[in-house]
């Protein structure tokens, strides 16, 4: 081959590699991608610490509509009732002898609650920390900045003064048992005036016995009860509706002036009993026509039975009142009642 032919071979070699090099294989293109940068994965480790910073992000911008945070004194009041920070319970209980401290901030709701037996968690309303406080006084801003002033919860002896009229999630079964344990006890002390029959010897219920019911004279009627009867309806009063009474069943704290307590805890038990009643007062003034000695007679009598909360986180029955009697019998075959025959 002359050298005017291997030239020509050369350049015909040359161009037909590069027509291969451009052209496809049957449905497959080949691609150049070599010039491509690939970006590294973003590790485990840095996910939690961008979530970590978004999240104290948050907490700060939520922090600031919070307004600045101050410490309150509050009130004195029972050691079981808890203040409440935006709905989260904080480690500030009341102190039946001196104000205690809880910081809050000042754009805040709070609440006052806490648990007590037989009756479960007990709450108040929210109230806003910001329209319920005043300024500490001199002597004040040594122990903290603001005073918390609930001016609807406390009375003015400064104490914490609450009404839970209506029970949220009570024991009917312990409350029941409770009031029917001990009425009848109550009912035979009463009956022969013998202050050692009664449930306990606390000088509340002792005093009661003397001072409500026959006078440290000669027992006035003799009470046998038949049944006893319990309403879980009577648990479920609302706070905003009528007074809460002696038709009730409801917590209450506060001074007592009649049972001489302050800071007391009080739950108060309605029931009604089926009672045979004995006339057995030999001094009362007969007439003809009235009662005689030794009569009896049947009655649905209701009674409000009235407990404190003692040292021990137990009910303890103080006073028991008769609110009323009626001849005529009642209807307790509805679920909510319930029914011991004695």
């Amino acid at each position: 081959m002359n050298k005017k032919g291997i030239i020509a071979l050369a350049t015909l070699l040359v161009s037909g590699t590069f027509v291969m090099a451009g052209c496809s294989m049957g449905n497959v293109t080949i691609n150049d991608n070599s010039r491509e940068t690939k970006q590294p994965k973003e590790t485990k480790a840095e996910k939690s610490k961008d979530v970590k910073v978004e999240a104290k992000k948050k907490a700060q911008a939520k922090q600031a509509d919070r307004g600045k945070e101050y410490s309150y004194g509050i009130a004195k009041g029972p050691t079981w009732l808890y203040v409440y920070d935006n709905g989260k319970k904080t480690d500030t209980h009341f102190n039946p002898d001196k104000e205690s401290v809880v910081k809050l901030h000042e754009y805040d709701t709070f609440k006052l609650g806490g648990t007590l037996p037989l009756v479960g968690e007990q709450f108040t309303r929210s109230y806003s920390v910001g329209q319920n406080s005043s300024q500490a006084t001199m002597d004040q801003s040594d122990n903290y900045d603001k005073q918390l002033g609930m001016m609807s919860l406390v009375d003015p002896d400064n104490r914490v003064k609450v009404t839970f009229g209506k029970i949220s999630h009570p024991d009917y079964a312990g409350l029941s048992k409770l009031a029917f344990t001990d009425l009848p006890k109550y009912l035979e002390a009463a009956s022969t005036n013998d202050s050692s029959k009664l449930p306990n010897q606390s000088k509340h219920l002792v005093g009661n016995l003397d001072n409500s019911t026959n006078y440290r004279g000669d027992a006035a009627a003799s009470y046998q009860i038949i049944e006893q009867y319990f309403d879980k309806k009577s648990t479920k009063n609302d706070e905003k509706g009528p007074v809460v009474g002696d038709h009730a069943t409801y917590v209450s704290t506060g001074n007592d002036p009649l049972l001489e307590e302050t800071n007391a805890t009080q739950l108060f038990i309605q029931v009604f009993a089926k009672v045979k009643k004995t006339d057995t007062d030999q001094h009362a003034f007969r007439t003809d026509d009235g009662p005689k000695y030794g009569s009896s007679s049947t009655k649905i009598e209701e009674y409000q039975l009235d407990y404190l909360l003692n040292e021990n986180n137990n009910w303890q029955l103080a006073g028991v009142t008769n609110v009323g009697s009626s001849d005529y019998a009642m209807d307790t075959s509805h679920s909510n009642w319930i029914v011991q025959k004695n």
